[in-house]
């Protein structure tokens, strides 16, 4: 089994521009990584967390490092993280000290008896080294909130009291396109706990298990500070009782959170919290109609917008909320053609760009698909945008791979 290091830098850039003016030597970026083995990608940030290779809330890997291959097993490795798992939580963390690239570092060595680079490893000690290190250090500090806010209901569980995500035992499979077009996706991983938690520091009068109270705080909060209780918001759109009150609301929250751009690690969690909340919807299925017919075209403009999303996160959700709109409409559902049209333009330019991860992939020929199932004139037009099914077709394996073929038998067909 393959190990690979995923690196991001969170300066997205700026470090190795400034570096030499702040610091008096150049630095490459202020780095995160994650290891990506057994099929998902692990990392620090509010505690030891997962999720899909590339789909972190750090947007896409900047460099990827193969670190070498394994003989241990994911039961093996799961071992390996609970034993250490008391000393990678939200309380442990440290930018500077005790970081996601030493939780990296110490899986690395686990897995293959090889450490992370050491231009990684060695960062901090570079930047403290210096005199104007040591007077930005409260800056820097700073920015471990957020780096800690953004991993929040993505931890890995490890039954022992830690996260809510189940650690896979072996590489996920993709269902093949018939599947990927006719299930509906459900975003309802989430800890609950941790999500509370957050809102209460950020302000101790909402309450979380009341919607309206959750709305007020939305009402008064910045963007930045709102994806706790979107994040929850999101939950309560599971429910049924709940439904209709969540979307007399979405126009505003789409228009507030997704429209309305921001660059903050705040402002991308609540713009992926805001589709995520209308993915659940669609899900449930009480509001589709209302949804799709007098909110269509915001809901349009969001997903589209999410789909251009230069994180991969937001594009996730963006990607999960077109297949549930594709498949509302295949089932039945109105939606007017100029709308079917932007979203299968959307997905095919997504389908096109050489960022687009493999998770992306799948859902989008999913959508795709079932747009073209539903409707002659949406699969004449994604025919008629030539999708490359056969270079994805030979760049993907597995399950995936089978559905690209298969999407161009759909097409042709």
């Amino acid at each position: 089994m393959s190990v690979t290091l995923h690196v991001y830098d969170l300066s997205q850039g700026m470090a190795s521009q400034m570096s030499p003016a702040l610091l008096g030597k150049q630095i490459g970026g202020i780095w995160h990584t994650g290891i990506v083995v057994f099929g998902r990608e692990y990392y620090f940030g509010g505690g030891i967390c997962v999720d899909a290779p590339g789909t972190t809330p750090y947007g896409s890997p900047l460099k990827e490092h193969v670190i070498g291959s394994t003989s241990k097993s994911s039961e093996e490795f799961l071992a390996f993280l609970r034993s250490v798992s008391s000393r990678f939580t939200m309380g442990t963390y440290n930018l500077f000290e005790h970081n996601c690239n030493n939780f990296s570092d110490e899986c690395s060595r686990f897995l293959t008896g090889k450490g992370i680079p050491d231009y990684i490893i060695n960062l901090p000690s570079e930047v403290l080294s210096t005199s104007m290190g040591q007077m930005i250090r409260p800056m820097i500090d700073s920015m471990q909130n957020g780096i800690r806010d953004a991993s929040i209901g993505h931890e890995v569980n490890l039954g022992n009291g830690h996260g809510s995500a189940p650690l896979p035992k072996s590489a996920p499979e993709y269902p093949d396109l018939d599947m990927l077009h006719r299930e509906k996706i459900q975003l309802a991983k989430a800890n609950r706990d941790a999500i509370k938690k957050k809102l209460r520091e950020l302000d101790s009068s909402t309450d979380p298990d009341s919607l309206q109270s959750l709305f007020s705080y939305l009402e008064g909060s910045s963007r930045g500070d709102a994806f706790p209780a979107l994040d929850l918001i999101r939950l309560y759109a599971l429910n049924p009782t709940h439904s209709k009150t969540i979307r007399d609301r979405v126009k505003w929250m789409l228009e507030r959170f997704v429209l309305m751009k921001g660059t903050g690690v705040g402002e991308r969690a609540s713009c992926m919290m805001a589709l995520r909340t209308v993915v659940n919807l669609l899900f449930v299925g009480e509001v589709s109609g209302a949804l799709l017919g007098e909110d269509s075209e915001v809901l349009v403009d969001a997903a589209v917008e999410g789909l251009q999303h230069e994180h991969a996160q937001v594009r996730m959700a963006a990607i999960s909320l077109v297949l549930n709109i594709s498949i509302s409409v295949r089932n039945g559902t109105a939606l007017d053609e100029s709308s079917s049209v932007r979203l299968v333009c959307a997905l095919a330019e997504r389908l096109s760009e050489e960022t687009t991860s493999s998770s992306e992939v799948g859902l989008l020929l999913g959508a795709i698909a079932a747009f073209s199932e539903g409707d002659e004139d949406s699969k004449l037009l994604a025919k008629t945008l030539d999708i490359d099914t056969q270079t994805i077709a030979k760049r993907e394996t597995g399950n995936i791979s089978a559905a690209a073929r298969q999407l161009q038998e759909l097409l042709n067909g």
